[in-house]
């Protein structure tokens, strides 16, 4: 009897799809029968036997996990737009950070910047202008606008910064900004990179009266990464200018006006 009770619990739930229902009660009835019908890993990225529509409560990640199809381990979540794994940290800094004019794509380099991981984040770092990333500093070594971390499955990941762009330009000169995310390898912004498949232009026009404002930017771009293997996102831009201007990142926080914000979350 037991056999047979199983074998329907089984393919009940192997019939609805791996991404969650939105029903509290399934989700109570899927906890209450994990000793019974689904075994439970330390970590399914480390089964390799297992067939299509097998189910398992995942212990590092806390919820249970299907097979799919395409062999790929999906997360039976109970919300369909929360994520199940999250990046949410700040980087702050005791002053504006100035922008130089630059024909290359260009790291934006800071000695001064610390990062602040806030309460629900999983673990990050700040990526460094060289060598291993830090917290909340790189410890001596100039900071990046970057944001390290190690993803805890392969998949796509979407990467987003929020700050803001300040222009102060005199009249009849004119001055043009160019960013975009890049993945690079966590300790080298010159290895292992991919540009995201964003780019934001900011600037101001050629006038004949000075123009003072500030832009709010939200950059996002997906990146394909590798469960495991620690990488860094990082702000990259190139600028081009003529004339009088200046150009900066808002992150003075000890005059109370903003942050960097970055967010890092798998898409399902």
């Amino acid at each position: 009897m037991k056999s047979k009770l199983k074998c329907f619990i089984v393919l009940f739930f192997i019939s609805v799809p791996l991404m969650a229902s939105s029903n509290a009660r399934i989700s109570k009835a899927l906890h209450a029968v994990v000793d019974f019908i689904a075994p439970s890993f330390q970590n399914t990225d480390n089964i390799t036997n297992a067939g299509t529509g097998a189910i398992v409560y995942d212990q590092s990640r806390g919820n249970f996990r299907g097979l799919g199809g395409d062999g790929i381990w999906q997360d039976m979540s109970t919300s369909s737009t929360a994520p199940t794994w999250l990046i949410d940290a700040n980087i702050e800094a005791s002053g504006n950070i100035t922008l130089s004019d630059t024909g290359t794509d260009s790291q934006i380099i800071d000695s001064g910047l610390d990062m602040v991981q806030n309460a629900i984040s999983a673990t990050a770092e700040i990526a460094c202008a060289t060598g291993n990333p830090g917290f909340p500093d790189c410890g001596g070594t100039s900071e990046a606008i970057g944001v390290a971390f190690t993803p805890p499955t392969t998949g796509i990941f979407r990467a987003c910064l929020t700050y803001t762009h300040s222009i102060n330009a005199a009249s009849s000169d004119h001055t043009s900004t160019t960013f975009r995310l890049k993945k690079t390898a966590a300790n080298d912004s010159t290895s292992g990179v991919v540009s995201g498949n964003v780019d934001i232009r900011s600037g101001t026009s050629s006038a004949s009266y000075s123009s003072n404002h500030a832009t709010p930017i939200e950059l996002c771009s997906n990146f394909s990464l590798v469960g495991g293997t620690k990488v860094a996102v990082r702000l990259f831009y190139i600028q081009d200018s003529l004339g009088t201007f200046n150009n900066q990142l808002i992150a003075d926080v000890n005059g109370g006006i903003g942050n960097l914000h970055w967010t890092v979350y798998k898409l399902q």
